[in-house]
């Protein structure tokens, strides 16, 4: 099967129906992903793979955006990624929860982009512009604020909230992808969530 090949098919037949999909699960709202999923995928099941990228390919899309600033380099990556799970896959033994062990796999391409780049930096600036873009894109104007609101937490704050009540991870697969105690997960989200309240509401 050519990775590529299913990639492109699944584009094609898909981009028609996303804003239908989009308007129908909300833009914060995470589609199931099942380790049966996994596994199909690594017995070399291409429509398990095309399924997979049907309905995680924006939100892994946006979530690297969001990290990395770029949208060229962010479809780059997604690619890497999907690549990645494609020929992984067939090594998920079922004993991490699914979305912790596909956003392990994102977390390594970043880290690979920004470890090649060597401007962490310049990254985190764009990333400003990349907000105000995807605003620009028809998303929720509200969703935007939130987000822009996102940067006056400490990264791992931040990166905290965006597992959780961006991609929909609950506190112990956010603890095991942050390699941190599920009582560290709970702590930055009840204090990040009075310093973003105070930020929404215009407080000090």
């Amino acid at each position: 099967m050519n990775f590529f090949l299913y990639l492109a098919d699944s584009y094609v037949r898909e981009n028609r129906e996303w804003e239908g999909r989009r308007g129908e699960r909300g833009v914060l709202t995470s589609p199931n992903l099942k380790p049966e999923t996994l596994i199909a995928i690594g017995r070399g099941e291409g429509r398990a793979l095309e399924r997979l990228y049907r309905d995680w390919k924006e939100k892994i899309f946006y979530y690297i955006y969001y990290r990395v600033g770029d949208r060229e380099v962010a479809q780059d990556i997604l690619q890497e990624v999907f690549l990645a799970i494609w020929k992984s896959a067939s090594s998920y033994r079922n004993e991490a929860a699914p979305r912790t062990w596909v956003f392990s796999l994102v977390r390594f391409k970043i880290s690979d982009f920004f470890r090649a780049q060597k401007k962490q930096e310049r990254a985190r600036n764009a990333s400003q512009e990349a907000l105000m873009n995807w605003e620009q894109t028809n998303q929720p104007a509200a969703i935007s604020e939130v987000f822009s609101a996102l940067e006056k937490l400490e990264p791992r704050s931040r990166e905290i909230f965006l597992l959780i009540y961006y991609l929909g991870f609950n506190y112990q697969e956010a603890a095991a992808y942050m390699d941190i105690p599920v009582g560290t997960v709970k702590s930055k989200i009840f204090y990040g969530k009075k310093k973003l309240q105070a930020e929404l509401e215009g407080g000090p």
